[in-house]
Formats: structure tokens, C-alpha cells, sequence
């Protein structure tokens, strides 16, 4: 977990405003982790993209439109896209 404020300014985005007051926010932090693998999911984003998705799919049994899927390995060099990342305030579980 970092709370390095230079961090945490390059990647604030107006989008994480909805969970906290801004980037000085003292319950905003980065969580950096390594990833050995994992997939990822990408879809229409909206409610109405999602819906007409799922009705094309429906209709046509087709499930890939319903958007990508894929595979990452721990030693894939792809760029994550942050913009795409939703921010998620986490609480500590006691």
C-alpha cells in the first residue's frame, strides 16, 4: 500500500471523486501488487450498452459480443489502461 502523494496525483482521475474528497483524501491510497496470472473481461460499458449486448447475444448465440476475454500472465508487458480502472474505497477488516 502507498500513500505517496506524487503517486496518487498522477493517478487521480475526476471519475474517483465519487468515493473520496480528492487526491489529499487521507483514506486514498495505491495498492501495488504483482500478478503471476489472471483473465480480464471487457464489454460495452453503460446499462443500455450493457442490455443491447446481452439481447444481441440472446438473439444471435453469440456470446462474444457480449465483449473480450483473455488471458494475462505474470510476465505479460501490456500497458494497463488507468483511465479504465474504476477507483474503490477499501475499508480495514477487522
Amino acid at each position: 500500500v502507498v500513500t505517496d502523494a506524487d503517486e496518487i496525483t498522477r493517478l487521480w482521475s475526476p471519475a474517483a471523486r465519487a468515493w473520496f474528497d480528492g487526491p489529499d483524501d487521507p483514506d486514498l491510497a495505491v495498492v501495488h501488487f504483482d500478478v503471476t496470472d489472471g483473465e480480464y473481461w471487457d464489454g460495452p460499458g453503460g446499462r443500455v450498452g450493457r442490455a443491447v449486448a446481452m439481447l444481441r447475444a440472446a438473439f444471435s448465440g453469440d456470446g462474444e459480443s457480449l465483449g473480450t476475454k483473455g488471458k494475462v500472465a505474470g510476465d505479460d508487458t501490456t500497458q494497463i489502461d488507468l483511465d479504465a480502472i474504476v477507483p474503490h474505497r477499501i475499508t480495514n477488516a477487522e
